[in-house]
């Protein structure tokens, strides 16, 4: 399987005891943990089993080994977002946006903005784009809700037969956060698989936003994705 950027992801079949063996993936870190990680990693678990118990649209947790990073957890069927076409692409995002609304709720901040700043070799100019964004984003502390703050087209399962027929992957980013932010981070994500969609993205968002909003928001998205 595709790994993502700090993680490799492998099928395999797991046979516990006596039952009948089920498909999962295993998620392996490419490197060991720092103490700081696993923090967020047990952090991470709690919060997939308050998803659990909301039955929201999350992987079922098998097993877990926090000192590691080891994640075991259900393999689901299904297409990626980014692999349906336009129109059927633009009927699950309704029902993403619905299932985001009902997330447990969170303590968390995410502040991809404050980590930037932490970095050594950020430049000068993107510090201070990271900067400029961060005050903004202070005084819209009331708008902050329960995000994904990483909803990328990879991140989405759909099926149309499976049960259940949406899976929403890795939460490790999850916290509180401007709600746009998994509106855009879904949207740009689409835009980048399909160029010519780029214009339509930034419209929606404006519309759905605010001019003001949406590009401050794409100031951000873009910082954390290539600063």
């Amino acid at each position: 399987m595709p790994g993502g950027y700090t993680h490799q992801n492998y099928r395999i079949r797991y046979v516990p005891g006596n039952a009948r063996s089920v498909h999962c993936v295993v998620r392996l870190p490419h490197r060991e943990l720092t103490a700081q990680q696993r923090l967020s990693f047990r952090w991470e678990l709690d919060y997939l089993q308050a998803l659990g118990a909301r039955r929201a649209p999350a992987c079922e947790v098998i097993g877990a080994h926090v000192p590691t990073g080891v994640l075991l957890t259900r393999w689901y069927e299904g297409q990626h977002l980014h692999q349906l076409s336009g129109s059927g692409a633009a009927a699950w995002l309704q029902r993403i946006e619905r299932a985001l609304v009902q997330l447990p709720p969170q303590t968390r901040h995410y502040d991809p903005l404050a980590q930037l700043q932490e970095l050594d070799s950020l430049p000068g100019w993107i510090r201070r784009l990271a900067s400029s964004c961060g005050n903004w984003l202070k005084g819209q502390a009331a708008q902050m809700q329960p995000c994904h703050n990483d909803l990328n087209p990879f991140n989405l399962l759909c099926s149309n037969a499976g049960d259940p027929a949406l899976i929403i992957l890795d939460w490790e980013m999850a916290g509180l956060n401007h709600p746009g932010f998994d509106l855009v981070t879904t949207l740009i994500g689409l835009a980048r698989e399909r160029v010519d969609d780029y214009p339509r993205a930034i419209a929606t968002l404006q519309r759905r936003l605010g001019s003001e909003s949406a590009a401050w928001l794409l100031r951000c998205y873009w910082l954390r994705e290539w600063a």
